[in-house]
C-alpha cells in the first residue's frame, strides 16, 4: 500500500514537473515555479521519511494547539465560574441593600407616623392651652367684676353715713322737678338731685295726700333719676329723697328736659328710659 503510493506520487511530480517546464518555455514564469513548487512537495511527501516528519510535526502542533486551547477553555470556564459567582454575590448584596431599603421605609413611614401623630398631639395641646387661657381670662374678668363690686361696696360702707344726702323739694320746684302728664292722672316726673346718687341708696318718700316711701334701684342717669306718680296732684305734692352721695361722680346735669313718654334730654344727651 506505502508502495503504491510512492509510486503514484512520484508519477503526480513528474508531471507537475513537466507542466512547469511548458510553462517555463512559454515564459510563464509565475505559473511555472508554482507547478514547479509543487511537484517538489508532492515528490517530497512521497517518501516515508518526510511523511513520518510530517506527521510528527502535525502531531505536535495540533497536540499543542489542543492542549493552548483546552487551557483557553478551562480559562475561559474559569472566568465564567468566577463571573457567576461574582454575579451571584452580587445580586446577594443587592437583595441584602433592597432589604434594608425596604426597613429604611418601614422605619420612615413609622417616623412620618409618629409625627404626624405628635402634630395631633401638639394641636390639642395648643387647643387646651387656649380653653385654659380663654378660661383664665374669663376668670380674670369676673376678678375684676368682683373686686369693682367689693370697691363698691366698700365704698358705699365707707360713705353710707358719712355721705348721706337729704334732697327736699316741691313739686312745683322747677328747678328740681320736670313732669309731663300721661292719662289716668299718671305724671312722667324726672327729678334732678344735688348730688349723683349710689345706686340702691335712694329712698323718695312723696308727701302730700296719702304719703309714699319707696326705695328706688333703677332709672338713674349721673344725678337724675327718673319716676313715676300716680294719683297725686303734682302741684300739691313734696319730695323727700335720702341717699348716698357718690363722689366719683363729678359731671352733674343741669338741664333736663323730657322729650315723649320713653325719652329725656338731659344737657342735650338722649337718656331713652322704657318704662318710667
Amino acid at each position: 500500500m506505502e508502495t503504491t503510493g510512492q509510486i503514484i506520487g512520484f508519477a503526480a511530480s513528474i508531471f507537475l514537473f513537466l507542466l512547469a517546464y511548458k510553462f517555463f518555455a512559454k515564459e510563464k514564469h509565475p505559473t511555472s515555479a508554482l507547478l514547479a513548487l509543487m511537484g517538489v512537495i508532492v515528490l517530497f511527501c512521497s517518501f516515508p521519511w518526510f511523511q513520518g516528519f510530517l506527521k510528527t510535526w502535525v502531531n505536535s502542533n495540533i497536540n499543542s494547539k489542543l492542549v493552548a486551547l483546552g487551557k483557553q477553555v478551562n480559562d475561559v470556564q474559569t472566568a465564567t465560574t468566577e463571573m457567576h459567582g461574582q454575579l451571584a454575590n452580587h445580586q446577594t448584596q443587592i437583595d441584602k441593600h433592597q432589604k434594608e431599603l425596604d426597613d429604611v421605609q418601614v422605619k420612615v413611614r413609622n417616623a412620618q407616623s409618629d409625627v404626624l401623630n405628635q402634630q395631633t398631639n401638639i394641636a390639642q395641646q395648643y387647643q387646651q392651652i387656649s380653653n385654659v387661657q380663654s378660661d383664665l381670662a374669663t376668670a380674670q374678668t369676673n376678678i375684676e367684676k368682683q373686686e369693682k363690686k367689693i370697691e363698691d361696696v366698700e365704698f358705699l360702707v365707707d360713705n353710707l353715713f358719712a355721705k348721706t344726702v337729704e334732697d327736699k323739694f316741691s313739686g312745683t320746684d322747677t328747678n328740681r322737678v320736670t313732669y309731663m302728664k300721661m292719662e289716668n292722672d299718671i305724671y312722667n316726673v324726672a327729678i334732678k338731685l344735688q348730688f349723683a346718687p349710689i345706686k340702691g341708696s335712694i329712698q323718695v318718700i312723696v308727701g302730700g295726700g296719702i304719703p309714699q316711701t319707696s326705695y328706688y334701684d333703677a332709672l338713674i342717669y349721673k344725678n337724675v333719676i327718673f319716676y313715676s306718680l300716680h294719683g297725686y296732684d303734682i302741684k300739691n305734692i313734696s319730695f323727700s329723697i335720702h341717699y348716698v352721695r357718690d363722689t366719683r361722680e363729678t359731671n352733674l346735669v343741669n338741664n333736663v328736659e323730657i322729650l315723649d313718654a320713653h325719652n329725656v334730654s338731659c344737657d342735650g344727651v338722649l337718656v331713652h328710659i322704657g318704662i318710667f
